[in-house]
Order: C-alpha cells, then structure tokens, then sequence
C-alpha cells in the first residue's frame, strides 16, 4: 500500500500537505462523482430481472389428508408436510457504457506529495492515487450504512419509505420479495380438509 499526503497552494502560495479530514473530502467528491453516472444501474421489474440471481422464499406447507372407511390410517401411510418456494426475479442489474474513463498519466496528471526519504516533491502513480483515494472511497461506499457517502449503491429496506439520502427506485410499493411461513394459526382440526398452504407475511 503506496498512500500519500498529496500538496496543495495554501492561501500564501505555499506548498501544504493535506489533512486527514482534506482527503476524505476528496473521496467524498469522488463518491458524489460516480453517484452522478454510477456505471451500474438497478430497476425494479415485474419479472425475468437480468445479471442478477433470484431469490426463493420457501415456507412449509401442511400435508394432504388421509381418509378410511375400515380403519384409522397409520402414521406411515399419511401425507408428510411439504415445502412451497416462490421465486422473486424483481431486480435487473445492467452496466453502462457512460462514465469516467481512465485518465492517462502525463506526468503531470496526478497530485504532487512530499517525498521524506528523497526530501523531494514527487508525482503520484497510478497506484499511489487508488491507495490515497480510491480505495478508501469504497470503502466508504461499502460501509453498510445508508448515509451521504454510499452515493451510487442501493439499500433494500422493509418499508415503503426510501432510507435516508437514497431515492426509491419503484415509484410504486412492488416488493421485491416476501418473506413468508406457514400460518400455524390458520390450521384446525375442524376445517380438515383444507386449503394445504395458507401462508403469512413474516
């Protein structure tokens, strides 16, 4: 890992090395930059979502019943309860061709830093701006709490309010999917038989 602590002119038209705080604001502009053109799109659909797995809810259903005219039918001859999954194909993922391309390195592209073992002003490479820039600004945008800074990347809530900075991406309320069990309270003994799978929202 190569991070440096990049130079700018201060206000006396002095060379002064950055601050933590100054280069996470420039992660945070990078962030607010990709969010502006992220180079991955998500949309809700009805069906059939594209570049992305399915999920399946499976819940347990009762078993069919079992009737005798001579006999009370054993254990081992009756109905076992059985599984019930529904697939929910909602999402569809798809890249863009837009975006900000790869910047070449002119020698003079990248950020200057002071360089301790040369006591000299060095460019960056490549490589120096991912580890001082890059890198850290995924970092925040994986962070796994919605905020300011996971601009570009989607969250899945339970509810029909968008979370806090994001925007909804279905205009209506479709879920994408539905958690489910089967309702042990929708079963009697008086209503045998019945409807097998009677199921209920988690």
């Amino acid at each position: 890992m190569a991070s440096r602590t990049p130079l700018y002119i201060n206000d006396d038209n002095d060379l002064q090395s950055m601050t933590a705080d100054e280069i996470v604001e420039i992660q945070k502009k990078m962030i607010y930059a990709y969010a502006s053109d992220p180079t991955v799109v998500l949309t809700q659909v009805s069906s059939s979502g594209a570049n992305i797995d399915s999920l399946d809810d499976t819940r347990l259903q009762a078993g069919a019943t079992s009737q005798s005219a001579s006999a009370f039918p054993s254990e081992g001859t009756t109905a076992e309860p059985g599984t019930v999954t529904v697939t929910y194909d909602k999402i569809n993922l798809a890249y863009t061709t837009s975006g900000i391309g790869q910047t070449s390195d002119t020698g003079t592209t990248f950020p200057a830093y002071y360089d301790d073992s040369s006591s000299s002003v060095q460019s960056m490479t490549l490589t120096d701006v991912k580890d001082t820039f890059v890198y850290p600004a995924i970092d925040l945008l994986i962070s796994g709490t919605e905020s300011a800074t996971t601009g570009g990347t989607y969250t899945i809530t339970d509810s029909a309010t968008a979370a806090s900075d994001y925007t909804k991406v279905s205009a209506g309320d479709t879920p994408i999917y539905i958690d489910t069990r089967a309702d042990t309270t929708a079963y009697a003994n008086t209503g045998i038989p019945e409807t097998l799978d009677q199921p209920t929202t988690v």
